[in-house]
């Protein structure tokens, strides 16, 4: 913490661009975790782990039954035989109410703390999948280097995309009725609200393609809320972000068939924690402007508070039954996109969030 200060101390108020406030904060940061952060040292022999739920009774009872079992093998009489006995039944009904007590303990707080819980089902998979090897076309053979098969992955990703046809884009209807002082087209955020949401980070969370650790700022959240205020509304301001939260490390994972078939993969994407931190300060100011304002309609039940896919399918039953009941025949027709995310049209959305009173530097 005192490195921090010392090294951001009278230098917050000299910055003034949004790409000097931003290498200042991250520099400052990533010298701090490089001097007062141990690292630590990957050993490449396998040290065996204890399981999760070993305690000290289970403990315990393993040691009774290595020396019961040392005791009759030195004087092999019934007595002896029997104790062995029953210490191994003692350390097997042990071990069992041991392990339901760590799987009942770990459901409970599951919604707490999900990393412990799908870390215990991660460890029970037989094997991790891999990516790769990747079917070849042209040679009708197998891509097996790591490089090449993250070269092909990556010209599937781009290709997929949608290419836009911006040359007749419709008109949306205009929903926001409101004058230009209720339009938000420009957002201040305060030392508070930027304090706030560091506070509600998950420390268990990776770090994005800067290397700045969640908990990193959450333990220098006094220090550093100042300068990140700053980076946030030069943001704002400038309508530009820093060009670290365009970068993102991307990971393929195989959702379904064949691991060779590129087109089963799906790119997971991990960026910046103060880019999404800045995103969440975004989304909120537009999720508050479009209920301020009544801009969905009633049958929006995503991304909205209080809704959800279960308050959707208990309004629609209830449509289909009050048809049912009158005896008229319902027909239900599901659609759903394949690779949703690659078919968004940008530009189209673009404008009708202009249409939703969403405009100016915010838009831009």
């Amino acid at each position: 913490m005192r490195l921090v200060k010392q090294k951001l101390k009278g230098t917050v108020t000299r910055v003034k661009s949004l790409q000097a406030a931003w290498t200042l904060f991250k520099d400052t940061i990533i010298e701090a975790q490089l001097k007062c952060i141990p690292q630590i040292k990957k050993h490449s022999k396998r040290t065996k782990k204890e399981p999760p739920w070993l305690n000290n009774h289970v403990k315990e009872a393993v040691r009774d039954k290595k020396a019961s079992f040392k005791k009759w093998k030195s004087n092999p009489s019934e007595v002896n035989r029997k104790e062995h006995k029953h210490c191994q039944i003692k350390r097997k009904n042990v071990i069992r109410k041991a392990k339901k007590e760590f799987e009942e303990q770990l459901a409970k707080n599951s919604k707490g703390n999900n990393k412990m819980f799908f870390k215990c089902i991660r460890s029970r998979k037989p094997a991790k999948q891999t990516v790769g090897p990747l079917d070849d076309r042209d040679t009708k053979g197998a891509l097996k280097d790591n490089k090449v098969i993250a070269e092909k992955l990556n010209e599937f990703f781009a290709s997929v995309l949608t290419a836009e046809d911006v040359r007749e884009i419709p008109k949306p209807e205009p929903y926001f009725v409101g004058d230009k002082s209720e339009e938000l087209s420009q957002i201040e955020v305060s030392l508070e609200e930027v304090l706030e949401l560091i506070e509600k980070l998950n420390s268990n969370k990776s770090p994005g393609p800067d290397a700045i650790h969640p908990r990193v700022l959450k333990e220098l959240k006094c220090e550093i809320v100042k300068l990140l205020t700053m980076v946030c509304n030069l943001s704002f301001k400038s309508a530009t972000v820093p060009n670290d939260w365009k970068i993102a490390n991307v990971t393929p994972i195989c959702k379904k068939g064949s691991g060779g078939d590129p087109g089963n993969y799906r790119p997971v994407s991990l960026t910046s924690v103060l880019g999404k931190l800045v995103e969440k300060i975004v989304k909120n100011k537009i999720v508050r402007q479009i209920e301020e304002h009544k801009l969905l309609h009633k049958s929006q039940h995503g991304f909205c508070k209080g809704r959800s896919c279960f308050t959707n399918l208990l309004e629609f039953f209830e449509g289909v039954n009050k048809h049912v009941d009158k005896g008229d025949p319902v027909d239900i027709v599901y659609l759903d996109f394949q690779k949703a995310f690659d078919k968004v049209p940008l530009q189209r959305l673009l404008r009708k969030l202009n249409c939703h009173g969403i405009r100016g530097k915010i838009l831009s």
